[in-house]
Protein backbone atom coordinates (compact mmCIF):
# COMPACT_ATOMS: atom_id res chain seq x y z
CA UNK A 1 0.00 0.00 0.00
CA UNK A 2 2.82 2.17 1.11
CA UNK A 3 4.30 1.66 -2.59
CA UNK A 4 1.03 2.62 -4.30
CA UNK A 5 0.72 5.96 -2.37
CA UNK A 6 4.63 6.34 -3.29
CA UNK A 7 3.76 5.92 -7.19
CA UNK A 8 0.35 8.16 -6.80
CA UNK A 9 2.42 10.98 -5.43
CA UNK A 10 5.16 10.98 -8.01
CA UNK A 11 2.49 10.39 -10.86
CA UNK A 12 0.72 13.66 -9.28
CA UNK A 13 4.27 15.69 -9.35
CA UNK A 14 4.86 14.99 -13.05
CA UNK A 15 1.46 15.64 -14.27
CA UNK A 16 0.13 18.51 -12.33
CA UNK A 17 2.72 21.07 -14.04
CA UNK A 18 1.02 19.70 -17.47
CA UNK A 19 -2.08 19.90 -16.06
CA UNK A 20 -2.10 23.39 -14.90
CA UNK A 21 0.01 24.41 -18.43
CA UNK A 22 -3.12 22.78 -20.54
CA UNK A 23 -5.82 24.94 -18.06
CA UNK A 24 -7.55 26.97 -20.07
CA UNK A 25 -7.32 30.98 -19.76
CA UNK A 26 -10.23 31.80 -18.87
CA UNK A 27 -10.50 29.53 -16.06
CA UNK A 28 -7.25 30.98 -15.06
CA UNK A 29 -8.75 34.41 -15.00
CA UNK A 30 -11.72 33.96 -13.40
CA UNK A 31 -11.25 30.60 -11.83
CA UNK A 32 -11.70 29.76 -8.12
CA UNK A 33 -8.77 30.69 -6.00
CA UNK A 34 -8.92 34.44 -4.94
CA UNK A 35 -6.40 35.28 -2.52
CA UNK A 36 -7.56 35.33 0.62
CA UNK A 37 -6.00 38.25 1.50
CA UNK A 38 -7.59 40.43 -0.97
CA UNK A 39 -10.91 38.53 -0.09
CA UNK A 40 -10.88 39.63 3.85
CA UNK A 41 -8.84 43.27 4.21
CA UNK A 42 -9.13 44.62 0.52
CA UNK A 43 -5.75 44.32 0.39
CA UNK A 44 -3.01 43.06 -1.86
CA UNK A 45 -0.54 40.44 -0.40
CA UNK A 46 2.90 40.10 -2.22
CA UNK A 47 2.00 36.81 -3.88
CA UNK A 48 -1.56 38.23 -5.92
CA UNK A 49 -1.33 37.78 -9.39
CA UNK A 50 1.33 35.09 -9.14
CA UNK A 51 -0.89 32.09 -10.10
CA UNK A 52 -2.10 34.02 -13.59
CA UNK A 53 1.23 34.80 -13.77
CA UNK A 54 2.56 31.48 -13.88
CA UNK A 55 0.48 30.66 -16.36
CA UNK A 56 1.27 32.81 -18.53
CA UNK A 57 5.01 32.52 -17.97
CA UNK A 58 4.47 28.78 -18.91
CA UNK A 59 2.65 29.85 -21.94
CA UNK A 60 5.40 31.92 -23.18
CA UNK A 61 4.09 35.31 -22.25
CA UNK A 62 6.11 36.41 -20.23
CA UNK A 63 5.50 40.18 -20.88
CA UNK A 64 1.54 39.53 -19.69
CA UNK A 65 2.92 37.90 -16.90
CA UNK A 66 4.94 40.34 -15.60
CA UNK A 67 2.31 42.72 -15.61
CA UNK A 68 0.47 40.42 -13.02
CA UNK A 69 3.37 39.73 -10.46
CA UNK A 70 6.85 40.74 -11.07
CA UNK A 71 8.24 38.09 -8.88
CA UNK A 72 7.22 35.09 -11.25
CA UNK A 73 11.12 36.39 -12.79
CA UNK A 74 11.93 34.98 -9.50
CA UNK A 75 9.94 32.31 -7.90
CA UNK A 76 8.94 30.12 -11.22
CA UNK A 77 12.60 29.46 -12.08
CA UNK A 78 13.54 28.91 -8.53
CA UNK A 79 10.13 26.31 -7.98
CA UNK A 80 11.52 24.55 -11.36
CA UNK A 81 15.37 24.28 -9.74
CA UNK A 82 13.66 22.72 -6.15
CA UNK A 83 11.44 20.71 -8.23
CA UNK A 84 13.98 19.60 -10.40
CA UNK A 85 16.39 18.69 -7.18
CA UNK A 86 13.83 16.84 -5.82
CA UNK A 87 12.90 14.92 -8.42
CA UNK A 88 16.65 14.10 -8.88
CA UNK A 89 17.01 13.46 -5.33
CA UNK A 90 14.21 10.81 -5.28
CA UNK A 91 15.14 9.06 -8.25
CA UNK A 92 18.46 9.26 -6.95
CA UNK A 93 17.44 7.07 -3.35
CA UNK A 94 15.49 5.05 -5.39
CA UNK A 95 17.75 3.63 -7.75
CA UNK A 96 21.40 3.41 -5.82
CA UNK A 97 21.90 0.00 -4.42
CA UNK A 98 21.93 -0.45 -0.30
CA UNK A 99 25.45 -0.04 1.13
CA UNK A 100 26.80 -2.69 2.80
CA UNK A 101 25.57 -3.18 6.70
CA UNK A 102 22.35 -1.44 5.48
Amino acid sequence: MKRLIQRLIWVGILIAPLIFWGLPAKWVENGPFRCPSRLLLQVDCPGCGLTRATYYALHGDWARALEYNPLVAITLPGAAVLWALWLWQEGRERWTAPKRGE
